[in-house]
């Protein structure tokens, strides 16, 4: 019984159920999920999600939200909470409008709900169960009071890229990751080399229909918004015209807060906690990406609780436990130890989750009978050199 158990504990629920009763099995724990969040999460703050829709809205109607780097806007509909702080709508990459337009007059509830549901399904699908525990995680309790829209997008993208997909699939996946691109800029140009390698002309014909057709109807973003956001132009956000601080003035990557030097340091530190581990990519883009994108949110770091998934009880113990001892710091000043916080999430998260051998560089070749990836082809050999010498 104990041993049945202990099982039970360590395998995924993909490993458990029938094959012919899984999708029924996915879709039921996830209908329930979400009906059980939506009844029992109340919002704290609508203001991102708010800001969403309203965007998405006005992408349907013709309304083009970029500027440099935002456009001022007061105007949003009547049936959105709003107040004077509402001055900007989001500027997501313009084909958010094909992936949330079906949520484009969902509440608030229905973003906080979905965020549990997805979170419950990715770990039941590919992870322990126990893993589930990380949803009380400073990162994702963090997530829920904002009412972020980034789990349901770069959670989900990043899950699926993680599962192997391919063709459609693949091309879906990474544009739902590139609605916001500063999130996973490394993963994406891996995923995105990988692709034009392997010569996935369905996910390359996804990815230029999808960002051709909404560039074709928002160019603006492409020649406005993008050069703002990443320094090549300057001007005042309406934010800062209202006197409601600057736009991206707490920044939360390691780059970002502490510029060149220390996101060096630290990337020589994630790398030697890595040693073992330097053909697992993907989990090395991410963890990087985190390192030196301009800009990340605090919630943003619920991302890392994904790689988890696989990871033995007590690691994911103790990552809790670790994570939830800095609270009482955490937010003693506003955005002032937050940052040292999201560090030691980051630094966690290589130093506690354990290889995943399905995501090396070798195992992807292996699974789809292909060469390896070119540019990892050294690190490969390196490491196995290594093993032959330490074996």
């Amino acid at each position: 019984m104990r041993q049945g158990l202990k099982s039970v504990t360590q395998v995924s629920a993909r490993e458990l159920v029938p094959q012919r009763y899984y999708p029924l099995f996915l879709a039921s724990v996830f209908v329930t999920s979400l009906l059980t969040a939506y009844l029992l999460l109340p919002p704290i703050n609508e203001m991102d999600w708010v800001r969403t829709v309203q965007q998405v809205r006005n992408l349907w109607r013709g309304v083009n939200p970029y500027c440099d780097p935002y456009c001022e806007f007061h105007d949003f509909d009547p049936d959105l909470p709003v107040d004077d702080t509402y001055v900007s709508v989001k500027v997501y990459s313009p084909w958010v409008m094909f992936y949330l337009g079906v949520l484009a007059y969902a509440s608030t509830r229905v973003i906080l709900a979905l965020s549990v549901a997805l979170w419950i399904i990715i770990i039941l699908d590919s992870g322990r169960p126990l893993t589930l525990i990380l949803i009380l995680h400073p990162a994702f309790l963090m997530l829920l009071a904002s009412a972020n829209s980034d789990f349901v997008t770069n959670g989900v993208g990043l899950w699926l890229i993680l599962r192997g997909a391919r063709g459609w699939r693949r091309g879906l996946a990474l544009m739902l990751i590139a609605i916001k691109p500063q999130i996973l800029p490394l993963l994406l140009l891996l995923e995105g080399a990988r692709t034009l390698w392997e010569r996935d002309w369905q996910a390359i014909s996804v990815i230029a229909v999808l960002g051709g057709v909404s560039i074709a109807l928002y160019p603006a973003w492409l020649l406005d918004t993008v050069p703002a956001l990443l320094g090549v132009t300057h001007g005042v956000s309406p934010e800062e015209k209202a006197g409601l601080g600057e736009l991206f003035s707490y920044p939360f990557s390691i780059y970002g807060a502490w510029g060149f030097g220390r996101a060096l340091a630290v990337t020589g530190v994630i790398l030697l906690l890595m040693a073992r581990r330097l053909t697992e990519w993907r989990m090395l883009a991410v963890l990087l990406g985190f390192v030196w994108t301009p800009h990340l949110s605090l919630y943003n770091y619920a991302l890392l609780l994904i790689f988890f998934r696989k990871t033995p009880s007590w690691r994911v113990l103790a990552y809790l436990a670790l994570s939830l001892a800095t609270l009482p710091l955490l937010f003693r000043e506003y955005h002032q130890y937050e940052r040292y916080g999201v560090l030691l999430f980051l630094l966690l998260a290589a130093a506690l989750t354990t290889a995943d051998e399905e995501q090396t560089e070798e195992a992807i070749a292996s699974r789809y009978r292909q060469p390896i990836f070119p540019i990892a082809r050294p690190f490969a050999r390196w490491l196995a050199r290594r093993e032959g010498r330490f074996a």
